[in-house]
């Protein structure tokens, strides 16, 4: 009898196990949580990240030959496989050679082309794929691209250069940031070379990805703009003092293209500068805090094009809850994110838009337990969307309300549907 005909068989029985190692893995989490941290639903609380300009000593990467040896030792890759380990390796060269023409002439090249032939030789151009349709990545010295080169000076939205709108979005995301990327792989995977010199896959829409949430936890955030409009909050207790070293989490902010929702720390006066962007018609401000001694704030959330110029946010303590994630055989499903808010919305669209109160983003454990603190006004109506990691790439599940009472035990159980959306 296979595993999963036993587990069908035997449902209730595996439940009550997940029930009973859920209960005592939350009595533990939850004791260390209110004793040492407590504060924040992320672990994406880190500090900025700086951001050299130009990236010195980047390495080269391996010739032409390293990589055949690197193939011969993979025969069992499939051919995406073996494409995707020459495209990785064609981008670590060009990710060196932009910064080596940076580091010359003060700015990053129009093209890719212009790396040839003083800083890559030609065959760094080319995937064993071939050349891709990449309208917004033309090059005149190449009949067609295959990789898309994201810092160009060339205009392209808003009237702000590539350059312009990635250089923006790495004061606030880091190092992050695509510098080049590989499309069209299969089930919509892009391969992406980081401003860090980092490989990593994602969907084309980077900036939700869960794989990036990964990435920044190891990279940081970075400083945030210092240009443009800002909403200026103060945090406070209930007694009114100012408290520092908050996290004062903004989502909804745009500059040409989504910025992240992330923390901005709090001075010792209790006042946080939250960059807006340049956007403010596109602002649909969402703000919450959290603090490392277990207090919360409830999320509130501002119509679009409508940021106030100050606010003051009050903290209380937390509470925390949690729960588990297993798939539709009732297995527990690891490392995967969770990203919670307000509501129990049915429309996956609307769950997810800007204008809804972000509650915060947390990731499962390796047995699917999620736990989370959460001002108490925001517990009673919320749900989860979690990022299955059925696939290669992981996909968004429609919105899985989370009962408050189970939430409050640390015994929610979200069960991932059967196809895995």
């Amino acid at each position: 009898m296979s595993d999963s005909n036993w587990l069908r068989r035997n449902g209730i029985g595996a439940t009550l196990a997940l029930l009973l190692i859920g209960a005592l893995w939350w009595k533990f989490a939850r004791n260390r949580l209110e004793g040492e941290t407590a504060g924040t639903s992320s672990t994406l609380s880190l500090p900025p990240a700086p951001l050299p300009m130009p990236r010195p000593n980047v390495p080269l990467a391996q010739d032409n030959e390293n990589i055949d040896a690197q193939q011969d030792t993979n025969e069992e890759l499939t051919e995406e496989e073996r494409f995707k380990l020459i495209d990785g390796e064609n981008m670590k060269r060009l990710h060196a050679g932009i910064f080596a023409y940076k580091e010359k002439f003060g700015e990053y090249p129009e093209y890719l082309s212009q790396l040839v032939p003083d800083f890559v030789d030609a065959e760094a151009l080319v995937s064993p794929r071939g050349a891709l349709e990449l309208e917004e990545h033309a090059d005149p010295g190449l009949e067609k691209p295959s990789y898309g080169y994201e810092f160009s000076n060339l205009e392209f939205r808003d009237g702000r250069t590539f350059a312009e709108i990635k250089d923006v979005q790495r004061s606030e995301w880091g190092d992050v940031v695509p510098m080049l990327r590989s499309f069209g792989y299969s089930d919509g995977k892009v391969l992406n070379m980081s401003y860090a010199g980092e490989l990593y896959e994602t969907k084309i829409n980077w900036e939700w990805d869960p794989a990036t949430l990964d990435l920044v936890a190891e990279l940081g955030w970075g400083p945030g703009l210092d240009v443009g409009a800002f909403t200026e909050v103060r945090v406070v207790d209930a007694a009114g003092a100012p408290v520092a070293g908050a996290e004062v989490w903004a989502d909804g902010r745009t500059y040409s293209f989504d910025l992240p929702n992330r923390p901005f720390a709090t001075n010792d006066e209790g006042y946080a500068r939250i960059p807006l962007g340049a956007d403010l018609d596109r602002t649909a401000l969402v703000l919450r805090v959290a603090t490392d001694d277990g207090l919360a704030s409830t999320a509130v959330a501002f119509q679009n094009g409508t940021p106030p110029d100050h606010y003051e946010m009050t903290v209380e303590p937390a509470q925390t809850v949690g729960g588990t994630v297993t798939d539709a055989e009732g297995q527990p499903v690891g490392d995967t994110w969770i990203y919670l808010k307000t509501g129990t919305s049915t429309d996956n669209n609307d769950f997810m838009s800007q204008v809804g109160r972000n509650l915060g983003t947390v990731k499962t454990n390796e047995n699917g337990q999620w736990i989370a603190s959460l001002h108490p006004d925001d517990t009673s109506d919320f749900g989860a969307v979690v990022a299955t990691p059925s696939v290669a790439i992981p996909k968004f599940t429609t919105p899985i309300p989370v009962p408050p009472a189970e939430a409050a035990q640390g015994s929610a159980i979200l069960v991932l549907p059967a196809d895995g959306g």
